[in-house]
C-alpha cells in the first residue's frame, strides 16, 4: 500500500530558503528559473551529502536533484563504515542513488545525509568487497561475508526483456577473490524477507518431473483398478455357484451330500482367480515400491535442488 505525497513538497528545504522562497511571486520565479517547468531548476532539498575523502561525485550529482553517482569504496552508512571504514583494500564501490534518507528529521537549518541503504528510496549499489545481504537488512541465512555484489532496491522494481531473462548461477568455478565454489548455489525467490514458520523456503517443483511422476501414478492406479475388477468377476462367478447350487434329497438323519456343480466349479474358479489376480497384485506391489523409490525418496527429482520459494 503506497502512502500519498503532495506532489510539491519544499519541507526539507532550510528555515531560510523556504523564507525567501515564500516571498518570490510566480513571475519572479519564473525570472529566476526556479519555477520548475520548461526544464527550470526546483529546489527539491537541502541535505549535503557527507563526502569521504576517496569519493569522487560524478559531475550533475546534486542535492538540488536529490540524485547522486558515488564512485568510492565500500561504505553503507558513515565513513567510518563498511569494509572502507576498516581501511581494507580491493573494495571499490559505485552507489546510484536518489531521494537520499527522505523520511529524515528537519528539526535544523543545514542537513547532512550519509548513505541510507533502509531509508533512502531508490539505489543501485555495485560493491567489490562488500556484505551486501547485511546492508540491505535480509534476513535469509547464510549471509555472504567479504565478496562483491549488487544489491537493487526501491519501492517498485522491474526487470524487462523483448526476449529472454536468465538467471544463471555457478558461474566461472571461482569467486570474484580467485575462492574455488564448492557448491552451486541456488535462486531464491523470497516474499516478505522471511524464510521461518509459514513463509520457510519450499524447492520450487520441476513442472516435467512432475508430470511423468503424475503419469506413473496414474497407471498404478488404472492397473489397481484392472487386477480388482478381474478378481471381483471370479468372485462374482463362485458366489453366484454357492447361492444357486442344489443338493439331492437326504435320507432321514443321514448327512447331506455336497452340491455337485460346487464341488466341480468352485476349486477351479479358485485356481483360475489365484492365477489371474496373484501374479498382478504382486507386480503391482512391486511396481508400487519402485514408484516409492524413485518418486518419494529423499532427492524426490520433481523439487528443484537449487531453487526455492516461499
Amino acid at each position: 500500500m503506497s502512502t500519498k505525497v503532495p506532489s510539491i513538497d519544499q519541507s526539507s528545504l532550510s528555515t531560510d530558503t523556504k523564507t525567501k522562497l515564500s516571498k518570490l511571486t510566480a513571475e519572479e520565479l519564473v525570472e529566476l528559473k526556479l519555477s520548475g517547468v520548461w526544464g527550470d531548476q526546483v529546489l527539491d532539498q537541502s541535505a549535503l551529502y557527507v563526502k569521504a575523502g576517496y569519493e569522487e561525485i560524478v559531475a550533475g550529482s546534486s542535492n538540488e536533484n536529490n540524485a547522486y553517482i558515488v564512485i568510492g569504496r565500500d561504505r553503507n552508512a558513515g565513513r567510518a563504515s563498511g569494509y572502507a571504514g576498516q581501511a581494507d583494500t580491493q573494495c571499490g564501490s559505485i552507489d546510484i542513488v536518489v531521494g537520499r534518507n527522505p523520511t529524515r528529521e528537519i528539526n535544523f537549518d543545514k542537513q547532512f545525509v550519509n548513505p541510507d541503504f533502509k531509508k533512502d528510496a531508490a539505489r543501485i549499489y555495485i560493491s567489490q568487497k562488500t556484505d551486501i545481504d547485511d546492508y540491505f537488512g535480509l534476513k535469509l541465512r547464510p549471509k555472504p561475508k567479504a565478496v562483491s555484489g549488487i544489491g537493487i532496491k526501491a519501492d517498485e522494481v522491474r526487470i524487462m526483456s523483448r526476449q529472454n531473462i536468465k538467471l544463471v548461477t555457478g558461474m566461472d568455478g571461482f569467486n570474484s577473490r580467485n575462492g574455488k565454489l564448492e557448491t552451486v548455489g541456488g535462486i531464491h525467490l523470497i516474499a516478505g524477507n522471511t524464510s521461518d514458520g509459514r513463509g520457510s523456503l519450499e524447492p520450487l517443483v520441476k513442472g516435467d518431473q512432475l508430470a511423468e511422476m503424475f503419469d506413473q501414478l496414474l497407471y498404478l492406479l488404472e492397473a489397481a483398478n484392472t487386477i480388482f475388477h478381474t478378481w471381483t468377476r471370479h468372485q462374482t462367478a463362485i458366489n453366484k455357484v454357492v447361492a444357486n447350487h442344489t443338493h439331492p434329497s437326504p435320507l432321514m438323519a443321514k448327512p447331506t451330500f455336497q452340491s455337485l456343480e460346487a464341488v466341480m466349479v468352485i476349486p477351479q474358479k479358485m485356481l483360475q482367480q489365484g492365477k489371474d489376480t496373484a501374479f498382478d497384485i504382486e507386480a503391482y506391489y512391486n511396481a508400487l515400491n519402485n514408484f516409492k523409490t524413485l518418486w518419494l525418496a529423499q532427492d524426490r527429482p520433481f523439487l528443484s535442488m537449487k531453487n526455492k520459494t516461499n
